[in-house]
């Protein structure tokens, strides 16, 4: 495997129209892939998805479809050496997940990702 580095990043006219998750068996469920979908089209995309070559056999997707003007505020994790399990909050108050695993220590996290350039 080769390991890289992983940016992406929007801004006026480019934002987060939707985020899939991909959990794959590991002693447990773990994150296996992240691919963000931007409003020109275009997606980016780090480790394992339904699409990738070999994908691993019980890969479960799991989608966060944001509306206009609507953000992730929250993400809440549980980790080790992997992501074990989420879950996302939206600044319209939805809660999506928790998605994964049992495994890892609680994290949260906050404003990391935005769906609109907030003045």
């Amino acid at each position: 495997r080769k390991v890289r580095p992983f940016s992406c990043e929007g801004g006026p006219d480019k934002f987060i129209t939707n985020i899939d998750f991909f959990f794959r068996p590991w002693r447990s469920t773990i994150l296996g892939g992240i691919k963000v979908s931007w409003s020109n089209g275009s997606t980016d995309v780090a480790g394992e998805t339904d699409t990738s070559p070999g994908a691993h056999e019980g890969l479960e997707k799991y989608s966060v479809d944001l509306d206009e003007g609507e953000n992730i505020q929250k993400i809440n994790l549980k980790s080790g050496w992997f992501i074990d399990r989420l879950d996302v909050a939206t600044n319209l108050g939805r809660k999506l997940g928790p998605w994964g695993g049992n495994g890892g220590a609680s994290r949260k996290t906050q404003g990391m990702l935005r769906r609109n350039l907030i003045d």
